[in-house]
């Protein structure tokens, strides 16, 4: 396997944490309107 070098490391792990913290970020949007609205997996 190819060494990638540190910097490209650093930026894919910058990006993967981005990524997890806009996804936690829309899964709470998605709670609060369920909440708000009262959604859920049975009146979807």
């Amino acid at each position: 396997m190819a060494k990638l070098p540190d910097k490209t490391i650093t930026t894919i792990f910058t990006l993967q944490r981005q990524l997890a913290e806009g996804i936690e970020v829309a899964a709470a949007a998605e709670w609060a309107l369920a909440e708000q609205y009262g959604e859920t997996e049975a009146t979807k």
